[in-house]
């Protein structure tokens, strides 16, 4: 026996069945929007007043209760955490670390120093260049180039004086005799353009500023600007880049060592610096002190998002109920019910609204079944013909008598043995049938009455309000 789960379903019908009821699908999406954003605002109120209900623990106090060793052990890891920090800054902002040391550009101008007096002795004048060349060297390795390179702001990209001082360096130039010449070294010059000539130009320009020495002159007798490797910067990068990794694992290790308190004082202690200028900026703009307590606020991002997943879930399972709904509906609920489960015709749908427009194209596909087997006189049969309006049928069985086929009302088959006979007898019939109110099993039952007593169906009208 045929049953509701031997229905054929089509995709198109589902979405068909579905978009009748969509009032039903928004109500049930938006009941689980506000039922799972309502839970996590509950969810996170109760835990926002199970914080404000504790008695916070200052940071002092519990350093207080340290013993020497757990003190000692929150100071190296401090240290270990800060000296981390200042190599990762280093790091990130250092333009000696980027420089390849094995295709290094650098650019070497050598200048010699003339004095502007003549000095009487050998002696005089080379303690005098001793005195010029110890100021440049000076100048230039404790920053002082530096400082005036970036104050002039004529670089193109905003550099910092100690990025800078580390791309410059100075030498004596053995070449010069007695000493009276120096070397201006600008390491990577492919890293801050113009940076080589504007360091040149400068260093020329401080002759002039340079007092409690003789007067002079910076005379550059050389420049060169080549590709070079340098050992040198090799080793040195080498060896902050070993540090890094030797901190990063104290501190780990340091980190390690904590637990319990040791371990929530050190968290405190190195909580972010970003996040903590946020909080007094926030607090200075709306006039509250640290010490007040904030009032309860669930993040609204988060609302949103568990709104949208309450919804989607409301909708997904307002569908599937539809779904059910629709496999194991007990009525007829689509055309596939007649066609595809039960194998009959569809002779047309009519509604009784339109009913005098629709009859005729019905009629007229009866008509062609009917010369098709050549039949000229059938039965109107449907599982209960209480569904379907006395003119329906009135009007079918004159349209057809016109055209010179008789149709016969057989309204109770199954309780009327002389209307079953009839049937029998007349061995053609046409169902019809109202959708959503007629039973699939009464339905299913009719045809399968028909077809064990080889009566031919030559299709079902389906009807509607």
């Amino acid at each position: 026996m045929n049953q509701q789960n031997d229905r054929v379903i089509k995709v198109k019908n589902v979405f068909a069945y579905i978009r009748k009821y969509i009032a039903l699908v928004i109500v049930l999406a938006i009941c689980g929007a506000v039922g799972l954003a309502g839970l996590c605002y509950l969810k996170n109120k109760r835990e926002i007043d199970a914080e404000q209900s504790q008695t916070p623990v200052k940071l002092e106090d519990m350093y207080e209760e340290f013993s020497e060793a757990e003190k000692a052990d929150i100071s190296y890891a401090l240290y270990s955490y800060d000296r981390m920090a200042e190599m990762e800054q280093y790091l990130d902002e250092s333009l000696y670390m980027q420089i390849e040391p094995y295709h290094m550009q650098q650019s070497a101008y050598q200048f010699q120093i003339k004095l502007d007096v003549a000095l009487d002795t050998v002696e005089e004048r080379t303690e005098a260049q001793n005195q010029i060349l110890s100021a440049y060297i000076a100048y230039i390795r404790n920053g002082g180039l530096a400082d005036s390179v970036a104050e002039s702001k004529e670089l193109k990209g905003d550099y910092t004086a100690a990025q800078i001082k580390e791309l410059l360096d100075v030498s004596y130039d053995s070449a010069m005799p007695t000493n009276g010449g120096l070397c201006l070294y600008v390491y990577g010059t492919n890293l801050v353009p113009g940076l080589d000539e504007l360091a040149k130009e400068t260093l020329i320009q401080y002759a002039s500023e340079l007092k409690n020495v003789e007067k002079h002159t910076l005379v550059m007798t050389d420049t060169q600007t080549a590709v070079v490797r340098s050992d040198t910067i090799y080793n040195v990068q080498r060896t902050i880049y070993t540090e890094r990794v030797n901190t990063k694992d104290r501190l780990k290790n340091a980190v390690d060592a904590l637990s319990g308190n040791t371990l929530t004082y050190y968290n405190g202690i190195v909580e972010d610096e970003k996040e903590q200028a946020l909080k007094e900026e926030k607090l200075e703009e709306t006039g509250t002190t640290a010490d007040a307590v904030p009032a309860p606020h669930v993040d609204k991002k988060k609302l949103i998002k568990y709104g949208l997943v309450g919804g989607i879930l409301g909708a997904a399972g307002s569908i599937v109920i539809l779904l059910l709904c629709f496999m194991y509906s007990k009525v007829i609920v689509a055309d596939t019910d007649y066609t595809l489960t039960m194998g009959m015709k569809l002779l047309g749908n009519i509604s009784e609204s339109e009913m005098q427009e629709q009859l005729g194209f019905v009629v007229a596909k009866i008509l062609a079944a009917c010369k098709k087997k050549e039949i000229t006189k059938l039965a109107l049969i449907s599982s209960d013909m209480r569904n379907i309006s006395e003119n329906m049928q009135e009007d079918l069985v004159k349209k057809l008598e016109k055209q010179g086929i008789q149709l016969d009302v057989l309204a109770e088959i199954v309780t009327d043995s002389e209307a079953m006979s009839k049937l029998f007898a007349e061995g053609a019939a046409v169902m019809i049938e109202k959708k959503g109110v007629s039973l699939y099993q009464r339905v299913y039952d009719m045809v399968d009455l028909c077809v064990e007593n080889e009566v031919s169906i030559l299709g079902v009208i389906d009807t509607r309000k």
